[in-house]
């Protein structure tokens, strides 16, 4: 998944949980969700939460509540 990638699903999802970034916001908390879908859940996640909707949403509460 590349950064842009990561950016379209924090602007699909952000505004369902009600919230909403600058463009910077945006880019760090996709990073944040990049890393995790990259780094520590992309293999035991992907089958399960192939769009990463799901997961979006539990990135956004951990680094919002940050």
């Amino acid at each position: 998944m590349l950064l842009s990638d990561a950016m379209r699903h924090v602007r699909k999802i952000a505004p369902r949980e009600g919230l909403r970034f600058s463009k910077r916001q945006l880019r760090s908390h996709a990073v944040h969700y990049l890393d995790w879908w990259n780094v520590l859940n992309a293999k035991t996640t992907a089958h399960i939460d192939p769009t990463g909707e799901q997961v979006v949403r539990r990135v956004l509460a951990q680094t919002v509540r940050a």
